[in-house]
């Protein structure tokens, strides 16, 4: 079975299957990747709610993520340019900042001929626009010139700068090309930036493929959460970003009780269309019972021949 050694020879996932009640096997081919061009709408809502779970506050965003191939399929795959844009008309379309606040460089991304990404292709034009980022916060006195060498050598790779301009994109197509079986259920661990450091925590979790009752369609659904070990680890860094935040001698605005932090993920697929049709990735902060979301919800919106 391909589907386990793919996710434990990728960088943003790693599975060992555990329970499984069918023996029916799905190749998940993502047709969408080979066409001229595909349109994703991407909704992203953030939300703040309190220990009674009422909003505090809410924001969301509707944009359009064009797909447009660049030269003919080939039997290792092919090269997409991705356009982060205000309308889904391909050839109208209005570019807003996206990867970079105040860059509009488009990415060129390369995908295997299952569906998956394999590499951005430009993405030394992206690592030297975090280079120079990072060397204004050395002239404003934020990063020590030692802390700037150290992160600069880091960005020297390709699959690090891939992740930090594209990390949705690349978790939308990661399971493209692999092979499930229905009715399984894999252990998985997975990735996840911490918001006070930036650094990853590797979550626990699983993941579970069902039939949709009523459909053809199959429902991947997948659950991290920090436990006792990693909330522990959390706590220690939400203390230091509020002290930080309130100055070197100032205390905690309030008292810091408990700290978590959740990823799940929902990957919608047609097997007789082979197509992803939605991906809903979704990433939650919880501070003494108040929870800041982050949802990104994909729908494939149209395909171009």
């Amino acid at each position: 079975m391909r589907f386990l050694p793919l996710f434990l020879f990728a960088i943003l996932f790693s599975g060992v299957a555990q329970a499984q009640t069918s023996s029916d096997s799905v190749w998940l081919r993502n047709r969408a990747v080979g066409q001229s061009s595909f349109v994703y709408r991407l909704i992203r809502q953030e939300y703040i709610t309190n220990e009674n779970d009422y909003f505090l506050d809410a924001k969301i965003d509707t944009a359009y993520i064009h797909f447009q191939r660049m030269g003919p399929v080939t039997d290792t795959g092919s090269v997409y340019r991705v356009l982060f844009a205000h309308n889904d008309d391909p050839k109208k379309l209005i570019r807003c900042d996206s990867w970079i606040p105040g860059d509009t460089a488009e990415l060129i991304v390369s995908f295997n001929t299952g569906g998956k990404v394999t590499h951005l292709v430009n993405w030394k034009r992206f690592r030297d626009a975090l280079a120079s980022s990072m060397s204004k916060q050395v002239q404003a006195g934020l990063i020590s010139g030692a802390e700037f060498e150290e992160k600069r050598q880091t960005l020297n790779q390709e699959a690090i700068v891939r992740r930090l301009v594209m990390e949705d994109i690349q978790y939308v197509f990661h399971l493209s090309g692999d092979t499930t079986l229905i009715d399984a259920e894999y252990l998985r661990v997975k990735p996840v930036r911490s918001p006070f450091s930036g650094e990853d925590y590797y979550l626990r979790g699983s993941m579970k493929v069902k039939a949709i009752p009523g459909s053809s369609s199959l429902l991947l659904s997948a659950a991290n959460r920090a436990e006792s070990e990693e909330k522990q680890w959390l706590m220690q860094e939400c203390k230091a970003y509020m002290l930080e935040q309130g100055g070197q001698d100032a205390a905690p605005l309030t008292e810091l009780k408990g700290v978590g932090l959740n990823s799940e993920q929902e990957f919608h697929y047609e097997p007789s269309q082979r197509l992803f049709y939605r991906v809903i990735l979704s990433d939650v902060l919880v501070i003494n019972n108040q929870s800041r979301g982050n949802i990104r919800q994909w729908d494939l919106w149209d395909l171009y021949e």
